[in-house]
C-alpha cells in the first residue's frame, strides 16, 4: 500500500478512535446518570412504600380514636337523656296537678254561677262597699 495511503487512513481512523473515545465517554456519564436516577427511584420508591404502611397504620389509629370517641360520646349522653326524661317527668305531674287543680276551681265556679241568681257584679261592689249607679 501507498505510504500517503497508509498515512491518511491512519489518522482517519485515529480521527473515529478519538470520536469514539468521547462516545464512549459520554456513554460512561450517562450511565452514571442512569444509575444514579435509579439510586434516587429506589429511595422514592422506599420512600413512597414507607409512607404506604404509615397511611394504613394512621387508618387503623384513626377508626380506633373514631370509635373510642363515638362509644364514650353515647355513654356520656346515657345519664343526660336519663336525666332529662326524669325532668321531663316531674314537668308532667306539676302541670297535671296544677290543670286538674285549675279544672277543680273553675268547676267549682261554673256550679255556683248555675246555683245562684246574684249579679257577680253586684256581690264584688257589695264586698267592696261600692253603692251601685242608680
Amino acid at each position: 500500500m501507498d505510504k500517503e495511503l497508509v498515512a491518511y487512513l491512519d489518522e482517519r481512523f485515529g480521527r473515529i478512535d478519538v470520536r469514539f473515545e468521547r462516545i464512549d465517554e459520554r456513554f460512561e456519564k450517562i450511565d452514571e446518570r442512569f444509575s444514579a436516577m435509579d439510586n434516587r427511584l429506589d429511595r422514592i420508591e422506599d420512600s413512597v412504600q414507607g409512607a404506604r404502611i404509615e397511611v394504613e397504620s394512621l387508618r387503623g389509629d384513626i377508626r380506633l380514636v373514631a370509635e373510642g370517641v363515638s362509644m364514650g360520646f353515647y355513654e356520656g349522653l346515657q345519664p343526660l337523656r336519663l336525666d332529662v326524661a326524669s325532668q321531663i317527668e316531674d314537668l308532667r305531674k306539676t302541670l297535671h296537678t296544677s290543670q286538674s287543680d285549675l279544672h277543680r276551681r273553675l268547676s267549682l265556679l261554673e256550679d255556683w254561677k248555675r246555683s245562684t241568681t246574684t249579679d257577680p257584679i253586684a256581690l264584688i261592689r257589695e264586698r267592696f262597699g261600692i253603692k251601685p249607679n242608680s
